[in-house]
């Protein structure tokens, strides 16, 4: 590891996370999924879940049923209400394929961070550094990610990367440092005590220790100018989710979801029925389906005076109109044609 004092470096061969960069690629989120729970605590770092924390690292395990990466769209998919919504957010930002330039996302700024940990899942990748800028955002006087999660992200990404840091000062010189042009003159704290050496460093200087003591020799290093580029939003795609989750058996669990939308209620051993007689008669793939149903949030069991009742949930009922919608859509497109 090598830290830069001041500004970014140019390195060949490497990816870049800086909210100060000149153009933005579209980053990804497809981590390995060995990495879930860094992601799942960057969201609670972010402030964009609160509660259920234990819930969404359960889900895990079923979403290595589809593959051994994060998929935002099975995610949201699968994520009971509300928290759903919280998953489309982030395919707002996170829809390309990752880059050289990635920004660090207001709001989003430790899921940004773990966003790098896609890189991982390249099974043949040019990149050999990447480069972290964690000097404090405007406004701000500490660096803009939790160190724990910080340390994390780094110690996984140097299995297979050099991993570099950008800061603005320094209180210790236990890796090689490089002083940039726009420096501090007291960028290295740790050199206040020796102000001859301090009043002698130059930009490019590299620093280090020998021998106990700090030595310090010129070296090349090319700087890029700080930008104030816009990470590219947009409106996510709607995801059909029972077409996803239950594949070939979606056009009946569609039929009994667009009934109940329309009864309003059903007694819990009716709807089990229904499943048998309309999706599928043998029991233990309608058992899967109705806890399916359950787990993912698009019913919920309701105790009434007569006994428990199945209704809608609000993924639920999102789930039915966004079908009709796009079916609707489809046959415009074609009579249009």
């Amino acid at each position: 590891m090598m830290i830069f004092v001041g500004a970014i470096p140019k390195i060949d061969n490497s990816v870049y996370l800086s909210p100060k960069l000149p153009k933005y690629d579209i980053p990804s989120l497809a981590l390995p999924l060995d990495y879930y729970s860094l992601f799942i605590r960057a969201l609670y770092l972010d402030g964009h879940i609160t509660h259920h924390v234990e819930l969404l690292l359960s889900l895990e395990h079923d979403l290595r049923d589809y593959s051994s990466t994060l998929n935002l769209e099975v995610l949201e998919s699968i994520t009971p209400p509300p928290l759903h919504r919280v998953m489309r957010r982030l395919r707002s930002f996170f829809f390309g394929r990752g880059g050289q330039m990635l920004p660090v996302i207001p709001g989003l700024e430790h899921v940004s961070l773990v966003s790098l940990l896609s890189l991982l899942s390249l099974e043949e990748a040019r990149v050999k550094n990447v480069v972290l800028d964690i000097r404090p955002l405007r406004g701000h006087y500490e660096i803009p990610f939790n160190l724990s999660l910080l340390r994390s992200v780094v110690n996984a990404l140097d299995t297979r990367f050099s991993t570099h840091l950008v800061v603005n000062s320094i209180y210790s010189l236990n890796d090689l440092t490089v002083i940039s042009p726009k420096a501090d003159s007291t960028g290295i704290r740790v050199l206040m005590s020796r102000p001859k050496f301090c009043r002698d460093l130059r930009p490019n200087d590299l620093v280090y220790i020998e021998e106990c003591l700090p030595e310090r020799k010129p070296v090349e290093v090319k700087w890029m100018e700080n930008g104030h580029c816009v990470p590219l939003y947009r409106d996510p795609d709607p995801i059909d989710y029972i077409g996803l989750i239950f594949e070939e058996h979606s056009e009946g669990v569609r039929d009994i979801l667009d009934e109940l939308f329309e009864v309003g209620c059903m007694a819990e051993r009716t709807f089990y029925e229904r499943i048998i007689g309309e999706v599928d008669k043998r029991k233990w793939i309608a058992r899967g389906i109705l806890y399916k149903l359950y787990r993912y949030g698009f019913v919920e069991l309701v105790q009434s005076p007569g006994g428990r009742i199945v209704v809608l949930s609000n993924k639920g009922m999102e789930a039915v109109i966004s079908y009709g919608e796009e079916k609707k859509r489809s046959k415009s497109t074609e009579e249009g044609s």
